[in-house]
């Protein structure tokens, strides 16, 4: 039995379905890589949404996977005396952004941020909108059998270390 803890996971109800977004935070830079993923590097967040949407679709049939992310916490520069008005705050908040992997459905990227829309470019998400309305190719996007892919990949990994564990085998497999 595995044991974790959710920073945060955000619920956004459509027609469609129930969204769900896994949000992870940071006090460095992370950059979630679908390699480092598949090398049993980087768990956490993939893990943390399939159990999230394994658990709701016992209540709702319609339950679909809408990013997983690392959010940098900055704080801010409390010797300022302006309120940080200038390009620094901006700079600050620009690094904050969530960085991850969305659904690659511009409908739930605009229900992330409202602005998106309008401007094209988010400052919550490290995404963005090309003219037509369509995911930038900038934009990290998995489909829903994508991301149910890497959920299955790392319930794999997880069952295999596991088991691993278990039977006293400990190997030293050094990635990098």
């Amino acid at each position: 039995r595995l044991v974790g803890r959710l920073d945060r996971l955000d619920v956004h109800d459509a027609p469609e379905g129930r969204y769900v977004r896994v949000v992870d935070y940071k006090s460095g830079d992370r950059n979630l890589s679908l390699a480092d993923i598949a090398n049993g590097l980087s768990m956490q967040l993939p893990a943390y949404l399939a159990v999230a949407l394994s658990s709701m679709r016992q209540e709702t049939a319609s339950v679909l996977p809408a990013g997983i992310f690392h959010m940098r916490l900055e704080p801010p520069d409390i010797r300022r005396q302006d309120g940080g008005t200038d390009g620094a705050e901006a700079d600050r908040r620009k690094r904050m952004r969530l960085t991850g992997y969305v659904l690659d459905d511009p409908q739930v990227l605009g229900a992330m941020d409202r602005q998106l829309e309008r401007t094209g470019t988010s400052e919550i998400l490290k995404a963005s909108l090309n003219r037509d309305g369509t995911i930038s190719s900038r934009t990290k996007t998995l489909s829903a059998q994508g991301f149910e892919r890497l959920g299955d990949m790392i319930g794999g990994t997880i069952g295999r270390l596991g088991a691993e564990l278990m039977a006293g085998s400990i190997p030293v497999r050094p990635v990098r």
